[in-house]
């Protein structure tokens, strides 16, 4: 799998991983689960109402919305102040070798820069590590208006790229939306970039044509779903198919978090691939995993994970 390596963009600012709740102790290998404490204050560790049906339309719901929660249109609205900016607002500076900006101005035509920035911008970029590079990626806390005064909030991690090899085996996406931020001029109308909106997921997605053979993954969660199930967590939820090396196309690995509008948490934990020397047991590949809560088996839980590993091109 590529890589995100390039000695002029300081990637580890952009993943870190989608934070999330501690995980529960879990063996994998026995199916097993360790009863932990209740620590939740003000609720209660006694069984709560638990509806299979209404979970699967919760994670369904949530993973259809993750791919549609990217870094795509932070950039472009980022792009579009930054275009009104002039030669001495903001200022820049060099932090090894990363050139970022960091001012309180405003521009003569009347665009005003509040903060710091990262951004790199990549348009065919080789980057040495069979790579070629195409996209942006930003990092930053900051306010900014163009001169018709549309505000722009950032606060966290942006990225939108494409790596594609060098020999064109494969193609690889990777976005990542991670913080708040609201644009209200135009360029992201019917994207998720409003007001109050706090995104914590990494998405990626490997595609090899020859081989029809695809991998997604996806990190982190989204809350105010509404229903009876309104908060869903993916810790590493990976799924490749049999093109790429995926021996339970069914079933992705990782675990799926769910909490329900009255507070109380589930866990699934998922038997198939982190990773394709992973070796899935055939008798658990069956897209089902059951909802655990406070060391009680509450039964299985079969979301339908097909819109995971059947995009044609890219899965967003």
């Amino acid at each position: 799998m590529p890589t995100l390596k390039s000695p002029r963009s300081p990637v580890w600012l952009l993943l870190a991983l989608a934070s999330c709740r501690t995980s529960v102790p879990y063996d994998a290998d026995t199916a097993s689960y360790t009863p932990v404490p209740y620590d939740q204050p003000g609720i209660s560790a006694s069984t709560p109402q638990f509806d299979a049906a209404a979970m699967v339309t919760a994670i369904q719901g949530a993973m259809t919305a993750a791919k549609g929660i990217t870094g795509a249109p932070v950039l472009t609205a980022y792009t579009t102040v930054m275009a009104t900016a002039d030669d001495g607002c903001p200022s820049y500076y060099d932090y090894n070798g990363s050139m970022y900006w960091n001012d309180q101005c405003t521009t003569t035509a009347g665009s005003q820069f509040s903060g710091y920035s990262f951004y790199y911008l990549y348009d065919n970029y080789d980057g040495g590590d069979g790579n070629i590079y195409n996209g942006a990626q930003l990092y930053g806390v900051a306010q900014m208006w163009d001169p018709e005064g549309h505000e722009l909030d950032i606060g966290g991690s942006a990225a939108d790229l494409v790596l594609t090899a060098t020999d064109d085996s494969y193609t690889y996406w990777y976005s990542v939306a991670q913080g708040s931020f609201a644009w209200d001029g135009a360029g992201t109308e019917g994207t998720w970039v409003t007001p109050g909106m706090a995104p914590d997921l990494i998405l990626t997605a490997l595609v090899y044509p020859q081989y029809d053979g695809h991998m997604f993954y996806i990190n982190g969660g989204l809350s105010g779903l509404g229903g009876a199930y309104d908060t869903v967590v993916f810790d590493n939820l990976t799924l490749y198919d049999a093109g790429i090396g995926g021996d339970c196309p069914e079933e992705p690995g990782g675990t799926i978090s769910v909490r329900d509008a009255n507070g109380y948490w589930y866990d699934l934990f998922l038997d198939g691939q982190l990773q394709t020397s992973d070796v899935t047991r055939q008798n658990q590949c069956d897209g089902c995993a059951d909802a655990w809560y406070e060391g009680q088996d509450l039964g299985p839980v079969c979301p339908d994970f097909s819109t995971l590993n059947t995009w044609v091109g890219a899965p967003w």
